[in-house]
């Protein structure tokens, strides 16, 4: 349906375009030819906006969501598509089949870009899932508006109240059903990667695995680190491997620390070595 809309768009501009040029029939079919792929570029960014501002309406920044929103969270899978839609990437996906389906889950991951949440979202579109984020993100135009009506945890970073107070909320939302939590344990983007590796883990945030008592998934991600390099005219291979899933009653007796090294231990091999390509993931 995306498809189409796109393509109508794109072809009533580039006509339009043509028609109103006073050329030979030549020059209009090879104006016509590249008007249509700009206006395609047009037409998604027009699309984007209007689906998020659509999306975004309600939704007060001023007041802390109270439950889960799945409608939200189906206008920004369509937002991330669209954007996606953008940039040139393929992208690789493997363990998908290790995810639990009965059960909501803490994933944990490694964090090399902005666009990080993006992919990982679009490939867990199905589950119903939130992001602990940081307060910045909520600031930025319709974007902002959107996780907040999904009801991501906004991390002030300056205030421990506050922090504690999201940090509880997500906590009480996976224990309760209602989603799964997605957590970058290093606390921030490893802008220095390769070297380290992987930042130090922040201990609070990893306290909401223990606290919640569900499963806690452990995934790498790979190659956006070279993303915003040429990003809409360079194919970027981006892959996400799923690499281990943790139960409650494996972690249940660890300690805080212990369960932070066993986590690290996992993720930080998934990273140096890679799972070998499979499922190649069709972004649009």
């Amino acid at each position: 349906m995306v498809k189409i809309v796109l393509l109508l768009l794109s072809f009533g501009l580039s006509t339009m375009t043509t028609l109103l040029l006073h050329f030979n029939e030549a020059w209009k079919i090879a104006i016509g030819i590249i008007g249509f792929g700009l206006a395609f570029m047009v037409a998604i960014v027009f699309l984007y906006f209007m689906f998020a501002v659509i999306a975004t309406i309600t939704v007060s920044r001023k007041k802390a969501p109270v439950k889960y929103g799945p409608g939200y969270r189906k206008l920004f899978n369509l937002d991330s598509l669209i954007l996606l839609s953008l940039f040139g990437v393929r992208l690789t996906v493997n363990g998908l089949d290790k995810i639990p389906n009965d059960d909501n889950f803490v994933l944990f991951q490694n964090h090399l870009s902005n666009v990080d949440p993006i992919y990982t979202n679009y490939v867990l579109r199905k589950y119903p899932l939130i992001f602990v984020s940081k307060a910045s993100l909520f600031k930025i135009p319709f974007f902002g508006k959107t996780i907040q009506g999904i009801g991501y945890i906004k991390l002030l970073r300056d205030s421990s109240m506050n922090d504690a107070s999201e940090l509880i909320r997500a906590v009480r939302w996976v224990r309760a059903g209602e989603c799964s939590l997605a957590v970058y344990p290093e606390g921030t983007r490893n802008k220095n990667y390769p070297n380290p590796v992987l930042l130090d883990y922040k201990e609070p945030i990893l306290g909401i695995a223990k606290k919640a008592e569900k499963p806690i998934v452990i995934s790498a991600i790979h190659g956006t680190d070279k993303i915003n390099h040429k990003l809409l005219f360079k194919v970027h291979e981006i892959q996400i491997d799923f690499l281990a899933v943790i139960k409650p009653e494996e972690y249940k007796d660890l300690t805080q620390e212990e369960l932070s090294e066993k986590v690290r231990k996992i993720m930080l091999d998934g990273i140096e070595h890679p799972l070998d390509k499979k499922e190649k993931v069709r972004l649009y």
